[in-house]
């Protein structure tokens, strides 16, 4: 049996908004900004200190505002990080994680004596025995907040596919002669 927490990811900004123009190691500031925390991430619903209009209404109202939180739909509330000027975020780096992971897998053997010296084994593999499906990080990792209009990119906050090395059960059967 595996249970682990879910994945930590980031969410970055694009741009040189901290006004940096290639000065940061690496020649990418990219890499080290991050956006402003103005509202709980976890809580649903309009924000009304977000300055990007469709973070007023909710995503039935043609907004862009999670209805609910912790869905594979919104896993957090994308109008919650603001998109800073001219300064580095205050959004710490790997605060969000993703959904946990479970698995169960089990095996069955069964030994049968054939000569003195010699055993055939057969033996029944299943893996992810309750079939459960475990959801990667929302976005497949890290995040990024479309700066061009000050506004959010569409994708901030989904989940789109399965969790890398999960997959769906299987069963598989074998014989094994030792000798």
């Amino acid at each position: 049996m595996q249970a682990r927490s879910g994945a930590p990811f980031n969410l970055q900004v694009t741009g040189d908004l901290a006004n940096l123009r290639g000065s940061a190691p690496g020649n990418a500031p990219n890499n080290y900004l991050r956006p402003n925390l103005i509202a709980d991430p976890f809580k649903a619903g309009p924000v009304p200190a977000n300055p990007d209009r469709a973070c007023q209404k909710t995503i039935s109202q043609g907004g862009k505002a999670a209805e609910a939180v912790r869905t594979i739909a919104s896993w957090f509330n994308p109008c919650a990080p603001g998109i800073p000027s001219g300064s580095f975020g205050n959004l710490g780096r790997n605060v969000f994680r993703g959904k946990s992971v479970f698995n169960t897998d089990l095996s069955l053997f069964k030994s049968f004596p054939i000569r003195e010296h010699w055993q055939l084994q057969f033996r029944m593999e299943t893996f992810n025995v309750f079939n459960i499906q475990n959801w990667d990080t929302p976005a497949a990792g890290n995040l990024t907040l479309n700066t061009n209009a000050t506004t959010l990119a569409n994708n901030v906050g989904r989940i789109t596919g399965l969790a890398a090395g999960t997959n769906p059960r299987q069963i598989q059967f074998g014989l094994r002669l030792m000798f």
